[in-house]
C-alpha cells in the first residue's frame, strides 16, 4: 500500500464526508478509530481518513471513503457506506488538512497494519448482500511497524551445532552508537536482495552493541548477509534508509556443516566473513535416540545385500530441504531396528526402503517402499538423554 493512494484520495475528498458508491446501493461498515501516537499532537486541523478499496494500488480508485474531522484525537466512530459484495481492504490515515504530508501522516488498517506491506487474500473483509459490518475497528499508529502483527524474534542466539548438511552464521554488529528507546534492529541472511519477509527478522529489546545473533537452519550456498539500525522502528518493509545504519554484503558462500563468524560494522557499512570453524564434535553430539521398528508384510523379492533402509527426520512437512538426521543400513532383513541420534525436539519422521536397481531416487520406485510415522501428533517428540521407540510399517 503506497500513500500517494491516501494523498489522492485525500485531495480528491479534502474536508468533507462522502462515499463512492454504485448507484448509492449497498451495505455499510462501521467501527472505530483509535490512535496509538505522540505524531498526531502537533496537527492544526486533525481528521480521520479511511478508505475501502478492492486493491492496494494507487492507480484504483476506492470503493467508499470517509474524511472526518476531530479535535482532540480520542476514539471516533466512523462509517463506510453503499459498498457492494465483495472483497475490501480497509486502510485509516490521521491527517493535518492544514498541512498533508502522506509520509509521515500515521496510519493503520483492518485487521492490523500487515496489509500495508503484504495483501494475503485473508486480510481482505468480505462484505456480503444485506448485511452490515460492525466493529470493524482500525488501531492508527505513527509507525507502520509500530503494529504487533510485525514478528519480533528477540531470541536471535545462534545454536552453535548446525545439523548435519546444514551451515550456520554467527554474527557479531558492531558500532559507535547506542541504539535509543524505540530503535529496532533488521537482520536477513537471504539468496537475494531484497529479502523475502520470512529471512527476515526484527529484534526491538535488549539492544546494545556489540550485537550478537545468527542463522542455522539454512541450507549451505551464497547469501547476502544485511542488517541495520533502524531508527524509530520505521523502515517500510525493514529496509533501512537516511538517519539509519545499514550494512550489506556482497553474495557469500557458505559451506554446509560449518559455523561461520561474520562481523558487521555498522559505522563503516561493511561485512566480513571472519572464519569458518567446525562445530564442537563433543558439544553438538546428539543427545538423544529414535529407535524404530520395522516391518515390511509381504515383500517380494526379499531384501539384497545392496538394498537400503533408511530414516529420515524432518522438523517440518512437507520440506524439500535437507533432513535434519538420517541413518541408514544395507543388506537388513525384515522386521528390524534402525536407530537416529538426534537433538531432542519434536520431528516428522519418514521411513525408505530402496532397492539397489530402484530407477527413482524417492522411494517410489515400483518395488521400493515408503512410509510415514502418524503418532498422536503426527510427530515424534525426542527427549534430552533419551530413547524414544516407534514402531512402522512398510505395507504396500
Amino acid at each position: 500500500m503506497t500513500r500517494g493512494l491516501l494523498a489522492l484520495c485525500v485531495l480528491a475528498g479534502l474536508g468533507c464526508d462522502h462515499d463512492l458508491g454504485e448507484d448509492a446501493v449497498g451495505q455499510s461498515i462501521r467501527g472505530t478509530l483509535t490512535y496509538e501516537g505522540t505524531a498526531a499532537q502537533d496537527f492544526e486541523d486533525p481528521a480521520w481518513f479511511v478508505i475501502a478499496t478492492t486493491a492496494l494500488d494507487p492507480d484504483v480508485v476506492p470503493h467508499a471513503l470517509t474524511v472526518i474531522r476531530t479535535a482532540d484525537l480520542t476514539p471516533t466512530a466512523y462509517e463506510l457506506r453503499f459498498l457492494p459484495a465483495g472483497r475490501y481492504f480497509l486502510v485509516a490515515q490521521l491527517v493535518d488538512l492544514d498541512d498533508f504530508d502522506p509520509v509521515t501522516a500515521p496510519i493503520g488498517a483492518f485487521p492490523n497494519g500487515c496489509i500495508l506491506t503484504s495483501m494475503p487474500e485473508g486480510r481482505s473483509l468480505e462484505i456480503t448482500e444485506d448485511v452490515d459490518r460492525d466493529a470493524v475497528d482500525m488501531i492508527v499508529r505513527d509507525g507502520t511497524f509500530a503494529d504487533p502483527c510485525f514478528r519480533d524474534d528477540v531470541d536471535v542466539t545462534l545454536d552453535p551445532c548446525p545439523n548435519a548438511g546444514r551451515m550456520a552464521v554467527s554474527l557479531r554488529l558492531e558500532s559507535s552508537e547506542a541504539p535509543a528507546a524505540g530503535d529496532r534492529i533488521v537482520l536477513a541472511l537471504a539468496p537475494s536482495f531484497p529479502p523475502a519477509e520470512d529471512e527476515t527478522r526484527s529484534v526491538r529489546s535488549d539492544l546494545a552493541f556489540p550485537f550478537l545473533a545468527g542463522f542455522n537452519e539454512q541450507e549451505p550456498g551464497d547469501y547476502v548477509v544485511y542488517a541495520c539500525l533502524d531508527r524509530g522502528s520505521d523502515a517500510p518493509d525493514g529496509l533501512c534508509g537516511d538517519g539509519d545504519l545499514l550494512a550489506m554484503s556482497d553474495a557469500i558462500t557458505f559451506a554446509g556443516d560449518f559455523v561461520h563468524e561474520v562481523t558487521v560494522d555498522l559505522d563503516a557499512g561493511t561485512v566480513s566473513l571472519e572464519e569458518s570453524v567446525a562445530p564442537d564434535p563433543v558439544a553438538c553430539a546428539p543427545s538423544s535416540t529414535l529407535r524404530v521398528r520395522v516391518t515390511a508384510p509381504d515383500l517380494v523379492p526379499p531384501p539384497g545385500p545392496e538394498d537400503i533402509l533408511a530414516v529420515t527426520l524432518f522438523d517440518d512437512f512437507p520440506s524439500m530441504r535437507t533432513p535434519d538426521f538420517t541413518s541408514q543400513r544395507m543388506g537388513v532383513s525384515f522386521p528390524t531396528m534402525i536407530e537416529v541420534p538426534a537433538d531432542p525436539g519434536d520431528y516428522f519422521a519418514i521411513v525408505c526402503f530402496q532397492r539397489a536397481d530402484s530407477p527413482r531416487d524417492d522411494c517410489m520406485g515400483p518395488e521400493d517402499r515408503v512410509a510415514f510415522y502418524m503418532g498422536l501428533g503426527d510427530e515424534v517428540e525426542l527427549i534430552e538423554g533419551e530413547t524414544t521407540v516407534i514402531d512402522v510399517e512398510l505395507s504396500e
